[in-house]
């Protein structure tokens, strides 16, 4: 064993590779001269007003607020906002990061650098912004082009309110400034309940903007669209915007101050709106960690839309595997150590990684590994910590087919099988606790399993062939029922079209809460189902439901089941 260990040991240092170079990334920018603006935001205001004269401008009943009479405080609670963006499936890694904050400085000498730091000013008194920006920019990562054409990142409303103006229908994959019907491109604007501040929400995808209209009501969160480049925009971002005193004007003309809710040392803040939970100015933060079986490519320049991405989560023999990962805001000069543990908790090896300085979504250069024989089966950890946060990505070698898992569980870990599953651990109630379990084909939490309120624990019911995971924060010990009643719970067609019968024929309960979930670990559908001599059977109409992955769970008598269903 000890001469084996060193001939693992010994490919492993000759196989740790380091291949590439740092990818310097151009930050998505947008083109919207204030000319373009007022000529936007004017149009928007015509909008309102035939809304308004329609009666189809209807806000949930809020006080009609005077800001020369009331308290800041008071005012903010009407709009303070939520963050526009989140990822359309369940990820530990943000898939945004920010390029471009609203410029302060108004004075501008009208030439087309629009980027000179004497003409910028951002919130924190630094030029991360460009000449005129009256939004904030925000990029999609860590593949811009692939994240759009997929959906990954979506856009809600930051507040809730109606939306005055839509627009789509336009073409959403511009790389280059210049050539777009419209500046704005497939966009939304929303009048927030206040009735004085508006929202706009710009570049979005082609096809994907809320089936909503104008005239209707968004609540705070709700889905509007996903990120894309359309308008004048020279990648994948969305541009968000603030103006106030929108529509209360003697004239009938004004079209509202443009507002930047950021604080900092330049901007003391807005009595209209601020976000709920500001992100730092500088936000470091892992944008991905990966395993592909061949070496990943990189975009060539920012017109390059294809990019050859060998993504895979399960080795054997003799394998080489590619590391990469992706940092956001990293700027500091510091070096990062990735380290890859054995299933044993044992390092197989590690490597370290400098950011230059000036590179805020940063591709570290890609690290190949080997592994043969020698090394262990089971589920390897590819892990890094970045300003105090740890962030992690499982893959398997030789991979096992099933495991049956027991005793107190702590820190970050995880298991990935091809079949299934079987736990009575006990996972103890600290945030510092991370616990994931994959499995193809499903994860069963025994009696006495626990996951006490505080700790993370994540269910995937796909293993070694990769996974979108729904988690879980957990707040309750759960128990979940054993095999001889889980394996006769029937759910079919599966896949299906939206029909599903549920089929149960020794239930072990008389009733059952059913609940939907979809990959953000959100319910879209739940009933209740009673059983008749023990059986439970049941039809569920889904049909309205998006195609995708689903988690179906059973819950009665302290006892819960889950079973995944695909929607096609």
């Amino acid at each position: 064993m000890r001469y084996n260990l060193k001939i693992s040991l010994l490919l492993a240092a000759i196989m740790a590779i380091a291949t590439g170079y740092p990818q310097q990334e151009s930050r998505p920018d947008c083109l919207i001269t204030p000319d373009e603006m007022r000529a936007y935001t004017d149009e928007v205001r015509m909008q309102t007003d035939a809304l308004k004269q329609a009666d189809k401008l209807h806000f949930y009943p809020v006080e009609r607020l005077d800001a020369d009479s009331i308290s800041i405080e008071k005012f903010l609670d009407l709009n303070y906002l939520g963050w526009p963006l989140r990822n359309a499936n369940y990820s530990d890694f943000p898939g945004w990061a920010i390029g471009n904050f609203v410029d302060l400085d108004y004075y501008s000498d009208g030439d087309e650098d629009y980027f000179e730091d004497s003409e910028t000013e951002d919130y924190e008194c630094g030029h991360r912004t460009y000449d005129g920006h009256q939004g904030i920019d925000i990029g999609i990562h860590p593949y811009h082009w692939k994240a759009q054409d997929d959906g990954a990142v979506e856009v809600v409303a930051a507040a809730s309110g109606v939306i005055v103006d839509k627009r789509e229908g336009y073409y959403d994959e511009y790389c280059v400034w210049g050539g777009a019907a419209n500046s704005r491109g497939n966009s939304i604007v929303i009048l927030l309940d206040d009735t004085s501040t508006a929202t706009f929400y710009m570049h979005m995808k082609d096809g994907s903007l809320t089936s909503k209209v104008e005239g209707d009501y968004v609540q705070k969160g709700e889905y509007l669209g996903t990120v894309a480049s359309s308008g004048n925009s020279t990648g994948p971002h969305l541009h968000f915007q603030i103006n106030y005193l929108y529509e209360d004007d003697p004239d009938g003309d004004f079209t509202g101050y443009n507002q930047d809710a950021m604080v900092g040392a330049c901007n003391d803040g807005s009595y209209f709106a601020a976000f709920e939970e500001q992100p730092p100015y500088d936000d470091p933060a892992v944008l991905t960690l990966e395993t592909h079986s061949s070496s990943p490519e990189l975009y060539e320049d920012n017109c390059d839309k294809d990019i050859g991405l060998y993504y895979d989560n399960s080795f054997t023999g003799f394998a080489t595997v590619y590391f990469r990962s992706k940092f956001r805001d990293w700027v500091d000069g510091s070096s990062i150590t990735h380290w890859i543990y054995y299933p044993s908790g044992l390092v197989k090896t590690f490597y370290t990684r400098t950011n230059p300085t000036d590179n805020r979504t940063f591709f570290a250069p890609d690290q190949a590994v080997g592994f043969s024989p020698f090394d262990e089966s089971g589920t390897y950890r590819y892990t890094v910590e970045m300003d105090g946060e740890t962030y992690s990505h499982y893959f398997a070698y030789n991979c096992i087919a099933s495991q049956t898992l027991s005793g107190a569980r702590s820190g970050h870990g995880g298991n990935m099988v091809s079949f299934s599953i079987n736990s009575t651990q006990t996972i103890s109630g600290s945030s510092a606790n991370y616990i994931q379990y994959m499995a193809d084909e499903y994860v069963q939490l025994n009696p006495g399993f626990e996951a006490a309120a505080g700790c993370r624990f994540v269910a995937n019911l796909k293993g070694c062939n990769n996974s979108t995971a729904f988690a879980e924060t957990a707040d309750a010990t759960r128990q979940v029922a054993p095999e001889s009643i889980f394996s006769e719970l029937q759910l079919y067609p599966n896949p299906s079209m939206g029909m599903v019968n549920l089929y149960w024929p020794d239930a072990g309960m008389e009733q059952a809460a059913l609940r939907v979930l979809n990959q953000r670990g959100e319910i879209v559908y739940q009933s209740n189902i009673s059983s008749s001599d023990g059986l439970m059977a049941t039809v569920l109409d889904l049909q309205d439901l998006a195609k995708g992955v689903y988690m179906i769970q059973l819950t009665g008598d302290q006892q819960t089941i889950v079973r995944q269903l695909v929607l096609q």
